[in-house]
């Protein structure tokens, strides 16, 4: 009897004879924590069943034990504890799989992990490599696998290295630098220098849970900017929008108010340009250039031949003229008041003129590689304020009708003379006059200033 009950349990009807492990071909072992498997099992009389999920089959995972060295098993998936594989001597983890009424039959997948072995930092070399400008830079991590995984942001042409999903984390590392950098998640900026020449800056990464992971980047500069300097005149204020006339029930309807003039735009603010120093600088002449104005100085420095600098000295646009308010509403009439007179709309106010350009006076010598070819320069007059628009005219009162009503009058007939007496009414008032434009600021003059001193 003990016979029989020992050879059921071991005997199984269609024994399984194979079982293969398939992992998921988008897993990346370099970041991922969770593996998706599916398992497809031949059996003795060949037929071939595939489990649910990842195979997208049928059998149910129930029908299997499943077991992960580092990590648990659920439903298809696999978690693990990268950390804890990682230290590890074999950096590896262990998918045991055997079917429940055969123990004995055991299949296993072994999934190495690659470890982070060194960290770099590219930038973008097509973009200025000038002060004042960002530079794109990214943080890349090269793993024992060989593959290499950027920041956010990275790109070359045609390549993805790097999984939508997977990118390298930023605040993953310290980025620091020993020069005076303005450091943002994803550019680097030089901030413009009144006097120092940068050949190169210099940006560092750290990985915060690993000091030993550290690296430099040097990012060669150079002058060839193409700067823009703001020195336009504001724009002129708007005028207000003149009040509507009050509405009457007994009597004539109020004139609306006047809408205020724009005002004037200021003026291209004034310089004077100069060169304060001349460098050789890797074969280049560079220059360091002071921008002089009532408000101060500015500096930079630039490539005085591969450079190029647009001044914007621009007049402000004048304010617009505000509307004219509308005229009132007259009152009704009634057998005890007359019809009011609707008010008068208002006229709209002037546009304020356009600023003047500004005047820039150029210091030249025949010391200094400076010359207005370094220069782009808008400084035209400021364009005008267009005027503001008349106020609309107020309705009369509605006036009796002595007519008695004929009932046998067409409706279309009827409705025409309603809308006849509202447009013809004799006691509407007058709209407003449009308020006139403003007139074009005066372009600005450039005065180049040869060899002689500079009148501070």
């Amino acid at each position: 009897m003990f016979g029989a009950e020992s050879f059921a349990r071991n005997y199984t009807r269609n024994p399984i004879t194979e079982i293969s492990i398939s992992s998921d071909p988008i897993f990346v072992p370099e970041f991922d924590s969770l593996l998706s498997i599916g398992l497809t099992i031949k059996y003795e009389n060949g037929k071939i069943r595939k489990t649910r999920g990842l195979n997208k089959g049928t059998k149910s995972w129930n029908k299997f034990d499943i077991k992960v060295s580092h990590g648990y098993f659920k439903n298809g998936s696999v978690f693990f504890n990268r950390k804890e594989v990682l230290k590890s001597p074999s950096k590896t983890f262990t998918v045991s799989v055997s079917p429940k009424k055969q123990k004995d039959f055991q299949r296993t997948l072994q999934i190495r992990i690659p470890f982070l072995e060194k960290i770099f930092l590219e930038y973008d070399s097509s973009a200025s490599l000038v002060p004042g400008y960002e530079i794109p830079y990214w943080i890349g991590e090269h793993y024992s696998s060989g593959k290499k995984f950027y920041s956010q942001g990275y790109s070359k042409k045609g390549i993805n290295h790097n999984p939508s999903k997977n990118p390298v984390s930023r605040n993953d590392y310290i980025i620091d630098s020993p020069d005076q950098l303005i450091i943002q998640k994803k550019n680097v900026i030089l901030p413009l220098s009144d006097s120092i020449i940068y050949c190169s800056i210099i940006l560092n990464a750290q990985h915060k849970e690993n000091a030993n992971l550290q690296c430099e980047l040097q990012i060669p500069i150079n002058y060839r900017a193409n700067y823009f300097m703001d020195f336009r005149g504001s724009p002129g204020r708007n005028g207000f929008h003149g009040a509507p006339g009050y509405s009457s029930e007994v009597g004539d309807g109020g004139d609306g108010e006047k809408g205020g003039d724009g005002e004037k735009g200021g003026d291209g603010i004034d310089l004077k340009i100069y060169a304060l120093e001349q460098y050789i600088w890797k074969g280049d002449t560079l220059l360091q250039i002071a921008f002089e104005s009532d408000f101060g100085v500015e500096t930079l420095i630039i490539d005085a031949k591969k450079g190029k600098i647009t001044l914007l000295g621009e007049g402000g646009e004048g304010g617009k003229g505000g509307n004219g308010g509308s005229g009132g509403y007259g009152g009704d009439e009634t057998p005890e008041y007359e019809g009011g007179w609707g008010g008068d709309g208002a006229d709209g106010g002037k546009g304020g003129n356009g600023g003047n350009g500004s005047t820039i006076k150029l210091y030249t010598s025949s010391e200094m590689a400076l010359d207005s070819s370094l220069f782009i320069i808008e400084n035209s007059g400021g364009k005008p304020g267009a005027g503001g628009l008349g106020g609309k005219r107020g309705h009369g009162g509605a006036l009796m009708d002595d007519e008695e009503e004929d009932e046998d009058e067409p409706l279309l007939l009827s409705l025409f003379k309603v809308v006849v007496e509202s447009v013809l009414t004799v006691n509407n008032g007058s709209k407003g006059k449009n308020g006139k434009p403003g007139k074009e600021g005066k372009k600005g003059k450039l005065i180049n200033i040869n060899d002689k001193p500079i009148n501070k």
